[in-house]
């Protein structure tokens, strides 16, 4: 998917895409998501959504434009939780 240069707001998530896409049963979580141009990209993955609290309604991963920035949001508590919920999420990034 091609995002727009000069728009601002959420440019893509993975609500586009939605639980099909995805392959959840909750949720909208992807392994992996990489965001880019042949020039540079940052690609962030994790090997699970272990830790991550999934709601249908907040996409687990978007892309958004503010100030002129872009920014990866990885929405990891997209619902209330108890604090007896402990479980951090592992992941990471890698620049290009």
């Amino acid at each position: 998917m091609v995002l727009p240069k000069d728009k601002p707001g959420r440019l893509w998530s993975t609500l586009d895409t939605g639980i099909t896409g995805s392959g959840m049963t909750v949720g909208s979580f992807y392994p992996t998501v990489w965001i880019g141009s042949e020039r540079r990209g940052l690609l962030w993955w994790a090997d699970s959504d272990k830790g991550w609290v999934q709601d249908d309604a907040v996409p687990a991963h978007e892309a958004i434009r503010k100030d002129g920035t872009m920014m990866l949001v990885n929405n990891v508590v997209a619902k209330p939780v108890g604090a007896g919920h402990c479980c951090p999420p592992y992941g990471g990034c890698m620049s290009s």
